[in-house]
């Protein structure tokens, strides 16, 4: 198994997708989608940490 980053993971999957079926571009949505998905749920539950931490570190 070879190392990617987000983004070429979902391109490579976009780009199989694309020449087994034909479609790619809701595949490709749905992919980010699934990718996103728990960045955003993380984020908006430590939001209120994430805030408070920038706010302390600007503060000399």
């Amino acid at each position: 198994m070879t190392k990617r980053t987000v983004t070429a993971a979902v391109a490579a999957v976009t780009a199989l997708l694309t020449l087994a079926s034909g479609c790619g571009a809701s595949q490709s949505n749905a992919a980010t989608m699934l990718v996103i998905a728990p960045l955003l749920i993380a984020f908006f539950i430590f939001q209120r940490q994430f805030i408070s931490s920038f706010m302390m570190s600007g503060v000399k």
